[in-house]
């Protein structure tokens, strides 16, 4: 059984409560455009909506498209993302987990260098404070939309524990 998808930017109410699972595509005219506005407001659409923010809990996939696969590494996708991110704070509770959309976020939030040495694997060199900033404060709007959602706060501890777990597993290169 193949999991059915909706995009948020095209996306109808309808299709939205049948969907299992949202894509949220951020274009590279929109990006370079450097206007979040129409984003923010459809995604303002899905955390202000009860039913669509519990539905989508862990199943939004982020693509950037137009950017081929280091979209983390172009200062204006980072910016474009800082720009989202400090509007709607909530990627957290909504970003799945498993196939790097949680990972793609916090590359474009913290800014990853990758050290590469002859006959190792690539390394990952981050900002431990700014990292450390960033998840405190994703987690932060994660709790903040359970509360206005009224999610109770086991339920909160459980989603930032699956979070934090999945941040441990995952690789940020």
């Amino acid at each position: 059984m193949s999991t059915s998808f909706a995009y948020l930017h095209t996306a109808d109410g309808e299709r939205l409560l049948e969907a299992e699972a949202l894509v949220v595509v951020l274009s590279r005219g929109e990006i370079e455009s450097g206007r979040v506005g129409h984003t923010i407001d459809r995604l303002m659409n899905l955390s202000d909506d009860p039913v669509l923010a519990r539905k989508y809990e862990g199943r939004v996939h982020l693509v950037f498209a137009g950017y081929g696969s280091e979209p983390h590494q172009n200062a204006t996708c980072r910016r474009f993302f800082r720009a989202l991110t400090d509007q709607w704070p909530y990627w957290f509770h909504f970003l799945e987990r498993r196939e790097g959309s949680l990972r793609l976020a916090l590359q474009l939030l913290v800014g990853v260098t990758e050290v590469h040495r002859r006959g190792t694997a690539p390394v990952a060199v981050v900002d431990v404070a700014l990292f450390n900033t960033t998840v405190e404060g994703m987690l932060h709007g994660l709790a903040g939309i359970h509360h206005d959602l009224r999610i109770g706060a086991d339920h909160t501890s459980r989603a930032s524990s699956d979070v934090l777990r999945a941040l441990r597993v995952r690789e940020l290169v």
